[in-house]
């Protein structure tokens, strides 16, 4: 398989981040397996992210300026001391920790902390309850700039470069 490529710098998609959707999504099947092995995409208010993208991201929507905000692009992760209930059903459980592993990358935006999903009748009926039961204090931001000084990074590759 050949590298895999991101839109070119400045190119839009579906969303504001310019990310393809599909592979962020989030999947039923993958969810009611017990793993999901892939970061997700999410929304926060428009208002609360910076006019500005970050890697892998390659568009922005043009909102405020602050630097206390992050940008289009920025992956959180749920943080490492935060404890899964062991009440939440297997999908609920399969998605936070595919956010403590993965992350998620702030994708457009929408409602707030709000993880996109197919539409499926496989979904359990407490599933997103549990998920957004989860506070935003509870994520971290994940600075990828050691990422982005490796050798052979390239920011319309989606390939992370071997340390």
């Amino acid at each position: 398989m050949g590298a895999i490529n991101l839109r070119p710098v400045t190119w839009s998609s579906a969303d504001a981040a310019g990310f393809p959707i599909l592979p962020l999504l989030l999947k039923a099947d993958e969810a009611t397996s017990g793993e999901i092995k892939h970061a997700l995409r999410f929304t926060i208010l428009t208002s609360k992210i910076r006019g500005s993208y970050a890697w892998p991201a390659t568009h922005e929507s043009s909102n405020g300026t602050s630097t206390s905000q992050p940008p289009y692009g920025q992956l959180f992760r749920l943080k490492a001391s935060y404890t899964i209930p062991s009440t939440f059903n297997t999908q609920s459980r399969a998605i936070l920790t595919a956010m403590k592993t993965y992350g998620m990358y702030i994708a457009d935006g929408g409602s707030d902390m709000y993880v996109t999903g197919e539409p499926s009748a496989s979904w359990l009926d407490t599933t997103f309850g549990d998920v957004q039961s989860v506070p935003a204090s509870q994520f971290e931001a994940v600075d990828l700039s050691p990422i982005e000084a490796r050798a052979g990074w390239s920011a319309t590759s989606a390939a992370v470069p071997s340390p």
